[in-house]
């Protein structure tokens, strides 16, 4: 699914929030060249890894370790596949 939105240049939010993309975008970029052989279908595990340590930084005050493990691991979606 394409969607397409015309940023309007004269909003000062449209350009903060714009701004804020773009910022993100140049993490991920810098963040995925760094894997030369990855594989597309493999691009949502890459970018679920980008933002794990992102919460797991944000959350280390709120949790001790061993809890934050098992709170991510319990409201993770994500399987295991174990192939043979």
């Amino acid at each position: 699914m394409d969607e397409r939105y015309k940023a309007v240049t004269t909003d000062p939010t449209c350009l903060e929030q714009m701004a804020l993309v773009n910022h993100l975008w140049s993490w991920i970029h810098r963040y995925v060249e760094r894997f030369a052989c990855m594989r597309s279908e493999n691009l949502q595990a890459y970018l679920d890894w980008f933002v794990y340590p992102h919460r797991a930084h944000r959350d280390e005050k709120k949790w001790p370790v061993e809890e934050r493990v098992v709170r991510h691991l319990a409201l993770s979606n994500g399987t295991y596949l174990r192939k043979w």
